[in-house]
C-alpha cells in the first residue's frame, strides 16, 4: 500500500490581494472573504503571539481545464493572516487537481504545519503539508490507501524529533475508526484504533507530555457507565502509539440516557480536559461542557439552556469551542438557533454566535451572548485567549447562496465585544 505520494508539483499558489475590513464602527468585528464563499475551520496564534492565522476551505472557484476546455469547480485550502487589530497581513490559497478541504493549522518553528482531506475520482486521503511564515515554498503529501478505504485528515502536530504527527479517522465499508501515524523523525509507525459499533470519529488530537497525545471524539460504543447513542470519547497515547488510557462519556440528562453527544473542541486545563460539543435527542439541541481529570476516572458534566425572552421557541444550540481565561474560567463559544422577537414580526434571524464563561467546575457565571445577522447563518469555530486576556471568536458567516466570509470578533471575558 502506498501511503506517501508527492503532490507538490500539483499546487497552485494564488496570493489575494488585501481589500478593506468591513466593520461596525462601534465594536471589533472584521469579516474577510470576496465574492466566494469561504469557511473557516481553524485559527491559532502566530508563533510570537502578535497576530493570528486562520484556516480554512473556499468553494467553488473555478479552473479551467486547457485540455478538455472545460471549466472545473473546486475547494481549496487558503491561510490569512491578521494582527491583533485585526488588519490583514497576507493570504494564499492552495489548490489541487480535485477538491481539498481544509481541517487544521499548527505553528512550528519558521512556519505551520496543515491537514486537510483530499477527494479524487477514486479516493478520500488525507492532504498535510508545509509552508513558511509567508506561506510560501509549500510542500504538500498525500497519505492514505487508494480506492480501499477512505482517511479523512483531522488533525496534525509536529514531533520532538522532527518528525510530524497526523491524526484522523477511516471509513471501510460504513465502520469508522480512528487512525493516528507518525510519520519522520527516528521512527514511523501507525495505529488504527478499533471500537466496537461505527461512527468513531476523531474530532481533535492535542499534544500531552512528551510527544503524547489526548484523542477526542465520538463512539457509537457505549458510555464507561451503559449510556447508548453517540458519545465522547477520550483517549491519551503514548510517544509510540500505546494507548495509556481511555474513557467513554455520555452526558447524562434527566429523562433519557440516549442522547447523541458529539463533541467539537478539547482544551487542556489544570488536572485535567475540557471536552465541548452538542447533546441532541429528536430536535432538541443543547450545548454541553465535559470535565475530565487525567486518568478519565471522573467527570463533571454540563448542560446549559437559555430561553429566549418570548419563551415561545425551543432552542438549539451546540458548543464548537472552548478556551480558558487567564483565571483558568471556562469561555465557550457555539451556534444558536435564534428565533426574532415578536415585534420583529416573526423575522426568523437564523443561527447566530454564542458566548458563555462557565467557572473551573463548569458552573454558568454569565448570560448568553448572542451576535449575528437578521437571516443570516453564523457558525463560532474557534475561541482563543489573547496575551491582554482579550478573547478572539474566529467563526464563518453566510451572507446568502455561495456567499459566506470569515469573521473574527474580539471580547472580554464577559462577553461584551470590545471597542
Amino acid at each position: 500500500m502506498n501511503k506517501y505520494i508527492i503532490v507538490s508539483a500539483l499546487i497552485l499558489l494564488v496570493s489575494c490581494s488585501t481589500g478593506e475590513d468591513v466593520n461596525p464602527s462601534d465594536t471589533f468585528v472584521k469579516f474577510y472573504g470576496d465574492d466566494a464563499a469561504y469557511a473557516l475551520t481553524d485559527m491559532i496564534f502566530t508563533a510570537n503571539n502578535d497576530g493570528l492565522v486562520l484556516l480554512g476551505t473556499r468553494r467553488g472557484v473555478k479552473i479551467f481545464d486547457s485540455n478538455t476546455s472545460i471549466d472545473s469547480v473546486l475547494s481549496r485550502i487558503f491561510l490569512i493572516e491578521v494582527d491583533l487589530t485585526g488588519k490583514e497581513v497576507r493570504r494564499r490559497e492552495y489548490g489541487f487537481q480535485f477538491d481539498v478541504e481544509a481541517s487544521r493549522v499548527k505553528a512550528v518553528d519558521g512556519g505551520y504545519l496543515v491537514i486537510g482531506t483530499q477527494t479524487t475520482d477514486v479516493s478520500t486521503r488525507v492532504v498535510w503539508g508545509s509552508m513558511n511564515e509567508n506561506f510560501e515554498s509549500a510542500s504538500f503529501q498525500a497519505y492514505g490507501p487508494v480506492m480501499t478505504s477512505a482517511y479523512y485528515g483531522v488533525d496534525i502536530n509536529p514531533t520532538s524529533d522532527g518528525g510530524v504527527f497526523i491524526a484522523g479517522y477511516t471509513d471501510v465499508n460504513g465502520t469508522n475508526d480512528f487512525f493516528y501515524s507518525k510519520i519522520g523523525g527516528t521512527e514511523e509507525w501507525e495505529r488504527v484504533q478499533t471500537r466496537l459499533g461505527s461512527d468513531d470519529q476523531l474530532i481533535r488530537a492535542i499534544p500531552y507530555g512528551v510527544d503524547g497525545f489526548v484523542l477526542v471524539g465520538q463512539t457509537q460504543t457505549p458510555s464507561d457507565d451503559g449510556e447508548g447513542g453517540i458519545n465522547v470519547e477520550r483517549t491519551i497515547i503514548s510517544s509510540d502509539g500505546i494507548i495509556v488510557n481511555s474513557g467513554i462519556y455520555g452526558i447524562s440528562t434527566a429523562g433519557s440516557a440516549n442522547w447523541d453527544d458529539v463533541p467539537s473542541d478539547v482544551i487542556e486545563k489544570p488536572g485535567g480536559f475540557v471536552i465541548v460539543g452538542k447533546s441532541t435527542l429528536a430536535t432538541a439541541s443543547k450545548p454541553f461542557a465535559l470535565l475530565v481529570d487525567l486518568t478519565g476516572a471522573s467527570s463533571t458534566e454540563r448542560i446549559y439552556e437559555e430561553e429566549f425572552p418570548s419563551g415561545a421557541n425551543a432552542v438549539n444550540a451546540g458548543a464548537n469551542a472552548v478556551t480558558l481565561t487567564e483565571t483558568n474560567d471556562v469561555f465557550i463559544s457555539g451556534t444558536i438557533e435564534a428565533f426574532a422577537d415578536p415585534a420583529e414580526k416573526g423575522l426568523n434571524k437564523g443561527d447566530q454566535v454564542f458566548v458563555m464563561r462557565a467557572d473551573q467546575d463548569g458552573t454558568s457565571l454569565t448570560d448568553f451572548r448572542h451576535y449575528g445577522l437578521i437571516n443570516g447563518e453564523e457558525r463560532a469555530v474557534r475561541a482563543l485567549t489573547a496575551p491582554d486576556g482579550s478573547i478572539f471568536i474566529g467563526a464563518t458567516y453566510d451572507f446568502g447562496p455561495g456567499l459566506s466570509q470569515l469573521a473574527l470578533l474580539k471580547m472580554n471575558v464577559e462577553g461584551d465585544l470590545k471597542q
